[in-house]
């Protein structure tokens, strides 16, 4: 009897387990530059501000992805990003790309005044969708 009810508990709790794992979605991002870099996404929950805002937030960032030069990262959501890209101000999610270096050494007041960033590109899903949810980061 005390088997049964085991195996019944551990059947439930594989259920419970099973259901609350959200499906996770991915932007892939390919770093073909000749240094590492740091990737601000301005969405929720990255905490990079949100397009047609260009200014850097106030505070560094909790997170920012480091990607190794001619290595690939990738963005996380749970919900898909062409859901989540439609809900931002005018449909566009706007990525910043640092030098991962100049993160790591400068501190980010210095960053944000001078706005010492690589670059900033902005995607709305029909772009990244046209390529397979790939961005390639180039020099």
């Amino acid at each position: 009897m005390k088997s049964i009810l085991k195996i019944c508990l551990y059947a439930v709790a594989l259920m419970l387990i099973s259901k609350c794992v959200d499906p996770v979605y991915y932007i892939k991002i390919n770093n073909q530059t000749t240094s590492d870099i740091s990737v601000l996404p301005g969405c929720k929950p990255y905490a990079g501000n949100q397009y047609p805002d260009t200014t850097l937030p106030l505070e560094k960032p909790f997170y920012l992805m480091r990607i190794s030069k001619n290595n690939s990262g990738a963005l996380e959501s749970n919900i898909p990003w062409n859901e989540k890209i439609n809900l931002l101000p005018s449909d566009t999610l706007s990525i910043i790309y640092f030098v991962a270096d100049s993160v790591d050494l400068v501190p980010w007041e210095k960053i944000r005044s001078k706005y010492m960033i690589f670059k900033r590109e902005v995607y709305s899903s029909e772009d990244l969708e046209s390529n397979n949810w790939t961005i390639t980061v180039n020099n």
